[in-house]
């Protein structure tokens, strides 16, 4: 058994587990909602502007399969498999850092990125070769009860009708609620993973100070 100074880590760490698999749930919950809401604007640009709500997808689901390294770790008191935890919260630590570091370069950058996106679209409209950026269009329009990038007089200009997803919305442009949206999605990604990066920290040093008991408790053996 472990020495009794860390009994109290063991226990310590296998709650932390539990934590750490109720925050892989909510990653994961947030990644597929921030995923959702931005699939459907995703023919307005070029670049995949859903890229950080997918990494966090993927590091909500490798995070339930790590928690259970971590509780059987900590519960069988296993020098390898807590180890084996460690080193795998380590590996997913830098990738939420790279996740928040590309959600605030995002953020930065999601001004021009609708601008250049809408411009660029609202051109396609009703084309029989863009289906696509006609649902983008209809589907933003009606949501986020606006029209045109800032108004219906964008349509006009590129030689389109006024579509009837405009409604009564059509002097409410949509480039400025599409940018609050967009942001906001980005900073739920970034802040959820700076979150968890600091909760895996925490357990990083749970994990290392119980191998390190166990190791030595095991050479005494």
């Amino acid at each position: 058994m472990v020495e009794k100074g860390m009994t109290c880590v063991k226990y310590l760490l296998f709650g932390f587990n539990l934590l750490f698999f109720i925050f892989g749930l909510a990653l994961l919950g947030v990644g597929i909602y921030v995923q959702i809401e931005l699939k459907q604007y995703l023919d307005f640009f070029a670049s995949p502007i859903n890229a950080p709500a997918v990494l966090l997808i993927v590091v909500g689901s490798i995070t339930l399969i790590v928690g259970f390294f971590g509780c059987c770790g900590a519960v069988k008191e296993h020098y390898c498999m807590t180890i084996t935890f460690s080193v795998l919260i380590g590996l997913l630590l830098i990738i939420e850092i790279a996740a928040g570091i590309t959600g605030y370069v995002l953020r930065a950058d999601v001004n021009d990125l609708v601008n250049t996106g809408l411009t660029q679209t609202i051109g396609q409209y009703n084309d029989s070769e863009h289906g696509g950026v006609t649902k983008a269009w209809d589907n933003l329009q009606m949501k986020l009860e606006c029209c045109g990038v800032t108004n219906s007089s964008d349509y006009t200009k590129a030689g389109k009708e006024v579509p009837p997803s405009c409604g009564s919305f059509e002097s409410t442009g949509c480039l400025k609620k599409l940018e609050d949206t967009l942001a906001a999605n980005i900073l739920y990604v970034a802040g959820v993973a700076i979150g968890l990066a600091v909760v895996q920290l925490i357990g990083i040093v749970f994990a290392c100070c119980l191998g390190r008991a166990i190791k030595r408790e095991h050479s005494y053996a």
